[in-house]
């Protein structure tokens, strides 16, 4: 990624959070919630095709990336018992 890339990023991310002198996580989260979401809609249409990805089936891509997000949620709640 070259600077000025980033740089537009932060600008996004600042422009959020900027408010009436309060911080708004609401489109955060918002914006977050749907890109996390996404690889399960894609897994799942990519199941019920029979198509793949990266020579992957749907199946597969679902299963790693749902091991995934359980051991984040796993470590979190691990993290937050110490």
């Amino acid at each position: 990624l070259d600077n000025s890339y980033c740089l537009h990023i932060l600008i996004y991310i600042e422009h959020l959070f900027k408010g009436n002198g309060m911080r708004s996580y609401k489109p955060v989260v918002t914006t977050l919630a749907i890109l996390g979401i996404f690889p399960f809609i894609f897994t799942t249409y990519l199941s019920l095709t029979n198509g793949s990805f990266l020579d992957k089936s749907g199946v597969t891509l679902f299963a790693a990336y749902s091991a995934v997000i359980v051991s984040f949620l796993g470590g979190t709640m691990w993290g937050r018992l110490i």
